[in-house]
This record gives C-alpha cells, sequence and structure tokens, in this order.
C-alpha cells in the first residue's frame, strides 16, 4: 500500500505540472488538435492478442461501426497474425462478431522501429493501452514485414497465463516496445492515449509525460486483476466503480479486485466524455455489484424482456455506471 501510495503521490505531481512542462527529447511534440467531440476520430489499440487488448477493439468496434457514438474507426497495433487471431476468438466469443478480414483494422507493425509505427499509426488520433502486457518470440507473418532471422516480438495486453516463447530479457525488450509507441505516437500527433496501469508501473506514466501528449491514466487500486469466466457483451459493466483523482498523501481506497472487463469500458467512457486536451491520473476503485447488474449470463434477462435492456442501441449496458464513476452523473437506484 506504501508503494501504491508512493505512485499516486507521483502520478498526482505530474499532473499538476502537464501545463509548464518541456519535452526533453529533441524535437517538440506536434501541438494536440482541439477536441470537437469523437466524430470521425481513429484510435488504435495496442496488445489486441491479450483479453485486454480483444475487448477494448470489441467494444470500440461496437461505439464506431454500429451504434453513431462518433468513434470513427478503430486499429489494432501488433506484430504478428496472432494479433488477429487472437483477436478474433475473443470477438467471436464475446461479441458474436468478426472484423470481417478488414486489412485496415489489423496493422501488423515492426515494434522495434519506431518508423513503421509510426507509418501504422498514421491517422489515428488516440491509443488505448495497458502497462501489464506480454512478451512472446513469434514468427514474421509473411508479406508484412523482414528482419534478419525471420521472428519478432508480439504483444499481449495482458499476457495469457499459458503464454510461450518469452524471450529471458523480456523487461528490457517490453520496455523498448512501450518507448517506441510512444516516439511514434509523438512524432503523428496522437491527440490522447488512454493508459490502464494494471501493472501499477508508474514509470511507463512517467515516458508518457515526457511526450507532451495528454493523457488519461487509470490506475486500478484493486489487490487483484479478474476477468468474468463467462464473458458477454450484454452483461456490460459488472459493479459500481469510482474513480477519482487524489491529493498527494491523500488516503487511497482499496478493493481485494477488479475485473479487466470494467477497466477496459471505462477507458472507452473517458475517451468518449473527457476533454482529450487535458490529462489526469485516476485511482479507480471496485464498489461491488450494483443491484441491476448482471453476474453471470444466465441470470441476464432477454433482449426482448419488459425490464431488459435494448441491446442495439448501446455501446455498453449499464454505461451509467461509468460516467458515474467518472463523475459525470449522479444516480439513485430505483428499486
Amino acid at each position: 500500500m506504501n508503494m501504491l501510495l508512493r505512485g499516486i503521490a507521483i502520478i498526482t505531481l505530474l499532473v499538476s505540472h502537464v501545463a509548464g512542462y518541456v519535452s526533453p527529447l529533441n524535437e517538440p511534440p506536434r501541438p494536440p488538435r482541439k477536441h470537437h467531440g469523437l466524430r470521425d476520430k481513429k484510435v488504435a489499440v495496442l496488445g489486441t492478442a491479450g483479453y485486454s487488448g480483444a475487448l477494448a477493439f470489441g467494444f470500440l468496434q461496437r461505439v464506431a461501426s454500429q451504434y453513431g457514438t462518433g468513434i470513427g474507426e478503430v486499429a489494432s497495433i501488433g506484430a504478428t497474425m496472432e494479433s488477429s487471431t487472437h483477436l478474433n476468438r475473443v470477438l467471436t466469443k464475446s461479441f458474436q462478431n468478426f472484423i470481417n478480414d478488414d486489412d485496415r483494422a489489423i496493422l501488423s507493425t515492426n515494434l522495434f522501429s519506431v518508423d513503421a509505427i509510426t507509418e501504422s499509426l498514421r491517422g489515428c488520433h488516440a491509443i488505448v493501452m495497458g502497462t501489464d502486457i506480454g512478451i512472446a518470440v513469434r514468427e514474421v507473418t509473411p508479406g508484412t514485414f523482414k528482419t534478419s532471422n525471420g521472428v519478432t516480438c508480439e504483444v499481449y495486453w495482458p499476457a495469457p497465463s499459458n503464454l510461450d516463447a518469452i524471450p529471458e530479457n523480456y523487461s528490457e525488450l517490453r520496455l523498448m516496445i512501450i518507448k517506441n509507441i510512444l516516439d511514434a505516437a509523438r512524432m503523428v500527433g496522437i491527440e490522447h492515449i488512454c493508459l490502464v496501469d494494471d501493472a501499477k508501473d508508474y514509470s511507463v506514466l512517467q515516458d508518457i509525460h515526457a511526450t507532451g501528449i495528454p493523457y488519461t491514466c487509470l490506475g486500478p487500486t484493486a489487490i487483484e486483476m479478474v476477468a468474468h469466466p463467462n464473458y458477454n457483451h450484454k452483461l456490460g459493466v459488472l459493479e459500481r466503480l469510482e474513480a477519482v483523482e487524489l491529493q498527494e498523501n491523500e488516503e487511497v481506497p482499496c478493493s481485494r479486485y477488479l475485473h479487466r472487463e470494467d477497466m477496459v469500458m471505462l477507458a472507452i467512457q473517458s475517451l468518449m466524455s473527457m476533454d482529450w486536451t487535458k490529462s489526469r491520473c485516476l485511482a479507480v476503485t471496485g464498489l461491488g455489484y450494483a443491484e441491476g447488474t448482471w453476474k453471470t449470463q444466465q441470470q441476464r434477462p432477454d433482449d426482448n424482456a419488459e425490464n431488459g435492456a435494448v441491446f442495439d442501441t448501446e455501446w455498453c449496458h449499464n454505461a451509467y455506471l461509468l460516467k458515474e464513476a467518472l463523475g459525470l452523473m449522479t444516480w439513485a437506484f430505483v428499486h
């Protein structure tokens, strides 16, 4: 907990100095464009070979192509076909839809080349990523890019429990890839970065801060991050959350666990509802299942039930809980 307090203090101080911060990099970052809502914005997700990354892509896809809430496109930044394969598995299971093999959505990129990442990010306006990412050695997908030995590293947000071929210098490679992503984001003029600090790695936030790009950092205060064993997008938000910007030395609330699904949805809601020109760090706490949420698929009412949600008109069931957590609304439950 002391480590968490120190981390919160660090990120609070970072945010308080954003306005007057001068990037130490040689080339000044491009000034962020004024945020006029989300229409025609393109959001890139790093690590769709992992569950959280794939969920972020799936929900952004619902926001973009099907539900008209403003985001124009979504892209997956990965290294090999494994990003697409794993993404499709999650989309099929949790969203009942495929990406239809859209080459524009899956960007196989040499993550050790800033120039290559820059080209992939061109046309994107925001990035969603986490700090709890895994690295594994994989063969380069034919027809994409070449390396001297025919292999590269794929990124997973987060790493699957059965991940193999993890390189011995994993920590070094992970930091290198994150730095390359941030350097490329700065070069193309990314307007906002949404970071889920699920690994509690405050050094990544410091690196983002150094780019001069406005950001939203969501810091889970929970002891453990868990995934719902049989998640479907119709479950929506699983529990009430509290996301607060803490002052230095303020006591940090803590919950036993937080759902990965809820953290991903909160990240997307922050992009949809909060000012992209400002930076913020929010400590996120779980408050337990709320009445009106559904713990299992079997408890869920049918789409046509009188008390059920109309799922073809909302990107996320119980999205009001996300707005409530971000302080954008208050809600009195009616029993």
